[in-house]
């Protein structure tokens, strides 16, 4: 793999592998060398309803447009839906579409919700399409004993999306994209005689500028190199299993209360939440907190109503805090923010 600016980047060379990986396999054309192919409308990607809007920026820029992308329907816990993917997959077919991509959302940005590789997969194999992983959030599960179970087998992902920015709690930027087969990203080979000469790399020199959309980029890899040193495999699994452990701890809390209510329980450190009254007193309550109490909390829309969230991933947060953050919010709801 290479590392990225972040989960967009990654995004949009996912989907660029899969693009021509699928039109030279199955349409016998290269796309590298003669742009795109006849009928290239008919090409479909496959993604979550709540997936990141890069999918729909990528199929634009791939020159596919927003078309191409289908949004499967999700289930009552916000991951994709398996047999509703099928069921669009097979229509498309039908139609002589041109299926060639799954995005699998490992981590939605409102939810934390982990979309189901071990039904996915086997979909994939069966239609013969590329099975790609935004794993750009829930992708610092991988090392954590506890959780890991919950990413399902991302092994059998093509390619993955990871971004180091969020979970491992890099400073941006500092993503990656990685692939199964690393043969694959001979698709951003280009030799220049001024850059990356042919000669240079048959004597063993290796030049990221033929697998990756960057040219010019920063020294990332040293934070995630220096991060390594210092906490280790069993450090980064503590701090996971605390903000993972908070997120559990504060959806109880809510759940046990008669002044709020919650979206889905949560897989990774996103709780989803809303006291009992009004969208216009939670949205107050967001601004209040941000503008009187430097308390910052998201916002985003579920079942049609106005919720707030919480993204935990300070793992000096106590339960402590919580439970006081939770007083306040109730507090700030009584008085209608």
């Amino acid at each position: 793999g290479v590392f990225t600016s972040g989960g967009s980047q990654s995004n949009l060379c996912g989907l660029t592998l899969a693009r021509d990986w699928f039109c030279t396999t199955r349409l016998a054309h290269d796309v590298k060398k003669k742009g795109l192919p006849e009928g290239y409308t008919r090409l479909r990607i496959y993604t979550s309803a709540i997936s990141h809007f890069s999918m729909e920026k990528s199929a634009h820029l791939l020159g596919l447009g927003y078309d191409a992308v289908v949004k499967v329907p999700v289930d009552a816990a916000c991951r994709m839906d398996a047999v509703a993917l099928r069921a669009l997959i097979q229509q498309d077919v039908d139609l002589g579409l041109l299926p060639m991509c799954v995005v699998a959302t490992i981590g939605t940005t409102d939810f934390g919700s982990i979309d189901p590789l071990d039904e996915l997969a086997p979909l994939c194999k069966e239609f013969g399409l590329w099975l790609h992983a935004d794993a750009a959030y829930g992708s610092g599960l991988v090392l954590s004993e506890r959780f890991v179970s919950r990413l399902g087998p991302i092994d059998a992902c093509d390619s993955i999306t990871v971004d180091f920015h969020k979970m491992f709690l890099l400073p941006i930027s500092c993503g990656a994209f990685l692939v199964k087969d690393a043969s694959m990203l001979d698709a951003f080979m280009l030799h220049a005689d001024y850059l990356n000469r042919e000669e240079d790399e048959e004597d063993g020199y290796t030049n990221l500028v033929g697998k990756s959309i960057q040219t010019t980029r920063r020294f990332d890899a040293l934070k995630v190199w220096m991060a390594f040193q210092v906490r280790g495999k069993d450090g980064f699994a503590r701090i996971i299993d605390t903000c993972v452990g908070n997120a559990t701890y504060l959806y109880q809390r809510l759940r046990a209360s008669s002044a709020f209510e919650v979206a889905i329980e949560p897989e990774i450190s996103s709780v989803v939440f809303r006291l009992r009254t009004d969208c216009e007193v939670n949205k107050r309550v967001r601004r209040n907190l941000l503008h009187h109490h430097g308390v910052v909390i998201g916002q985003t829309i579920y079942a049609g109503k106005t919720f707030l969230k919480f993204t935990l991933l300070n793992p000096l947060v106590t339960h402590e805090k919580l439970d006081a953050l939770l007083g306040l919010i109730e507090d700030l709801g009584r008085k209608g923010a």
